[in-house]
């Protein structure tokens, strides 16, 4: 199940097991009444902090992935090497994806 179904089915299992309206629980949660509905219908693109807090809330942090934007060393690494064209981002992008299939056949 994708983290968008797994949070969707939790805040409408939330929202009938206590039986509550979705203001009322958006208030209980502490989130917005449009975040409740844009989960419960699997409509949001990004991941606001309303959004991440309901996942922690339902324990779902487990579908989350790290940021790689947040990461300084990932960040320095690319800045060292990329000259910021988006060819050489393209290039860099199939290089890092590559590792990734080269990792996976050393695996094995």
């Amino acid at each position: 199940m994708h983290l968008k179904s797994a949070l969707s089915e939790k805040v409408c299992e939330f929202l009938k097991e206590n039986k509550l309206t979705q203001v009322e629980a958006a208030k209980e949660l502490g989130v917005s009444q449009s975040t409740i509905s844009r989960v419960r219908q699997k409509n949001w693109k990004t991941r606001g902090r309303q959004v991440e807090k309901l996942i922690k809330i339902f324990d779902l942090d487990y579908y989350l992935k790290p940021d790689p934007a947040k990461s300084k060393v990932l960040m320095s690494a690319l800045s060292d090497v990329w000259d910021g064209s988006d060819a050489h981002a393209k290039a860099l992008s199939k290089a890092l994806r590559s590792l990734v299939d080269l990792a996976k056949t050393t695996r094995q």
